[in-house]
């Protein structure tokens, strides 16, 4: 960071840390509540008067001076949620008998652990609201996703049973061979419960199917066409499907072959069967109908990317709706409006500071939109 930089982030984090009235060198004024720092995972300065430690690892600060009232959010050192996965527990119980955990094919606790931030702020505001006083709130990405793991550290703390061992339930079913018939922390002990492939057999064909009841087993039967195998007395009670998963499991397998995942979900579920596909990103983006009909996937245009499906809030406000209408930002695009608009700069002090390298590299060329905001 130029010097300028730093004598900006001195002079001006304290005042809008404290939600008091913030005065640049243009004279101009304004207030900020919660202060999101970004920088610290790059080795930052330490914000003043927040106490904030740039060694303290792993995910999200809050923090707020006292008296005054403010907040300041702020990312820690480098970390991905590949990384907070595997600290909190999450990686270790994934992945099939045999072979290395594997790890979920999807960044959750990106999308959790920005929510826990987010909690976090409200509550701190809610607190502030009530005292009139700021607080230091520090949650980490990795903490946040422990909570995650509770019936498995249950399963453990009471039962003793590790969530991974020798017998480790092969692909989705409910069960451990050689091992007890009761319910465990992945549900209650019931068969089919696995997932199965569809057509036309791809990497990703595949359908979930479980049936919790007799009842429910009798409807996919019917779904299923009354195939004569079904009929069996072996396969009648959940006692015999659990006895003879292995051939159930083929003989159901070797019916959801003739139909793709879509098609299978939509049988089984208009029948009350228990039953969704195995999705990919491409699936999730563009052929998820519940995703759809939430609209999670809208298309934003942006500036240098052109149109792209990007996510959107992922809740349905009544009163407030929450969409996400604009594009991620291109870099130092509101440079402007943060240092004459809120910090209360003038334009002469912008251009200064594009000049010494305070808002962008003195060595670098600057992009057509940085030009046109220092006329």
């Amino acid at each position: 960071m130029a010097p300028g930089g730093r004598t900006l982030a001195r002079d001006a984090v304290p005042s809008m840390l404290g939600g008091l009235e913030l005065t640049g060198t243009g004279g101009g004024t304004t207030a900020s509540t919660v202060c999101i720092d970004h920088l610290a995972a790059l080795g930052a300065v330490p914000l003043p008067g927040t106490g904030a430690d740039p060694a303290h690892g792993g995910g999200l600060a809050l923090r707020g001076p006292g008296p005054g009232g403010g907040l300041a959010l702020q990312w820690r050192p480098p970390a991905a949620e590949t990384v907070a996965q595997a600290v909190s527990g999450q990686t270790f119980q994934s992945g099939l008998p045999g072979h290395q955990p594997a790890g979920w094919g999807w960044s959750y606790m990106d999308d959790t652990g920005g929510m826990y931030g987010a909690m976090c702020a409200m509550t701190g505001l809610y607190h502030r609201n009530m005292t009139g006083q700021g607080q230091h709130i520090d949650l980490s990405q990795m903490v946040s996703s422990v909570p995650l793991n509770g019936p498995s550290l249950l399963d453990f703390t009471v039962n003793g049973r590790g969530s991974r061992r020798p017998g480790f339930p092969p692909g989705n079913r409910a069960h451990w061979p050689g091992t007890p018939l009761v319910n465990n922390y992945r549900g209650p002990t019931v068969a089919p419960h696995n997932a199965y492939r569809t057509h036309p057999g791809d990497y990703n064909d595949w359908c979930t199917i479980v049936c919790y009841s007799d009842e429910e087993w009798r409807r996919l039967v019917q779904v299923m066409g009354a195939p004569s195998w079904a009929a069996a007395p072996k396969f009648a009670t959940l006692g015999g499907r659990l006895q003879h998963q292995q051939e159930l499991d083929e003989q159901i397998e070797a019916w959801s072959m003739t139909l793709g995942k879509y098609e299978l979900t939509e049988c089984c579920q208009l029948a009350g069967v228990r039953a969704l596909p195995v999705q990919s990103a491409e699936d999730r983006v563009e052929h998820d109908p519940q995703l759809r009909h939430r609209e999670t996937y809208l298309a934003v245009e942006h500036p240098a990317l052109g149109l792209h499906k990007v996510q959107n809030a992922p809740f349905k406000l009544s009163r407030t709706p929450a969409e996400n209408h604009l594009p991620s930002p291109l870099i130092g695009q509101h440079t402007r409006e943060i240092v004459e608009d809120l910090l209360g700069y003038s334009r002469e002090e912008l251009r200064a500071g594009f000049a010494d390298g305070t808002f962008w590299p003195t060595a670098r060329a600057r992009f057509p939109y940085m030009n046109e905001m220092l006329r």
